[in-house]
């Protein structure tokens, strides 16, 4: 029984970690170029001015622990791991966890109704600062409190991970209906991406591959090949119709980062305007025709295609261009408008 309470404890650990890696990277989105798990620190994001957010990650399982136990040795252990970060790049030093009662009978704020709540060290309990700083003093830490917080995630019940589903979601519901119904496809995608890239220490995720993960999502399905032949003037054959399912498992399987997906949309405005074509429809028939070359990652993913490998980057590209306002739109609601 011991071993399987440790080992639902562990799993339970790395799922807490993951989602409250997503968690703030939904949250600093926009202003984080980078994101890491196990680097060093359980969480680090890097922003856009290579200043860091580095977070420890803890979490129980036990309901009564969340709501009523303090758990000052799990932020001793927090404060004691972020010490070694306390250098001019880190920005924040963030304690990250699930429960409603941190600071036992000195917690003075009341999270038994919070889904997250973000507190400074300036505003903790004055028991609490004392017991951390004491701590600090006897371990002989060099950290600055001004960069500490605490945050609370909700993080219980048969579906943890609900609550990162919801903030995710009041995002994408800006965008229409199918993306909200896109949320859990999204999150299982990054989470995979994420645990991935945990496997090797020195490498980071960009967020940009994060938020083209989405729109791949958002694209997937989303048109048929009679609008790709409607828009683009392609030629399409009867045994070519299968492509559509080559193209809808690309956007499935493939990681692209955003920056392809800008590229496309930049190199047909650069076209249209360059050629002086202000008829989107017929200046993206004739983007599309000059189209010759194949990028690698492309040409790579489609080695064993039995279609024309230029034929299909084509119809990629139209179903890229035809829904560039939802790039447009996912760049609004996440906070990239100026990327």
């Amino acid at each position: 029984m011991g071993n399987v309470h440790q080992a639902n404890g562990s799993s339970n650990g790395w799922l807490f970690e993951y989602a409250a890696g997503l968690f703030l990277f939904l949250s600093f989105i926009g202003n984080v170029k980078q994101i890491g798990l196990e680097k060093d620190e359980d969480i680090v994001l890097i922003k856009n001015d290579n200043k860091k957010v580095v977070a420890q990650a803890k979490s129980t399982l036990s309901v009564h622990d969340i709501y009523h136990t303090g758990q000052y040795n799990n932020l001793y252990n927090s404060l004691n791991t972020l010490s070694s970060q306390n250098n001019p790049d880190v920005d924040e030093l963030i304690m990250i966890n699930n429960f409603r009662k941190p600071f036992g009978e000195d917690t003075e704020i009341n999270l038994q109704q919070e889904n997250e709540h973000k507190l400074k060290f300036d505003d903790f309990p004055e028991k609490a600062k004392e017991k951390l700083k004491k701590f600090a003093v006897d371990n002989k830490l060099n950290i600055d409190f001004d960069k500490v917080y605490n945050w609370f995630l909700k993080f219980e019940s048969e579906k943890p991970q609900n609550y990162i589903k919801s903030v995710l979601e009041s995002k994408l519901v800006k965008l229409g209906d199918k993306p909200f119904a896109s949320s859990e496809i999204i999150l299982n995608k990054w989470k995979e991406a994420l645990e991935n890239n945990s496997r090797e220490k020195e490498k980071f995720i960009e967020t940009n591959t994060l938020t083209g993960i989405l729109f791949s999502v958002l694209l997937y399905g989303s048109l048929t090949l009679e609008d790709v032949q409607k828009y683009s003037g392609l030629d399409i054959e009867v045994d070519e119709i299968g492509c559509e399912d080559e193209i809808n498992k690309f956007f499935n399987e493939s990681s692209l980062t955003l920056d392809i997906y800008n590229d496309i949309v930049s190199s047909f405005i650069s076209y249209s305007e360059s050629n002086n074509l202000t008829k989107s429809r017929e200046a993206l028939k004739n983007f599309i025709n000059s189209i010759n070359d194949v990028p690698l990652y492309f040409s790579a993913y489609f080695d064993n295609t039995i279609y024309d490998k230029l034929k299909l980057y084509r119809i990629f590209v139209t179903y890229v261009i035809i829904k560039n306002k939802t790039i447009d739109q996912i760049k609004g609601v996440f906070g990239y408008e100026n990327k």
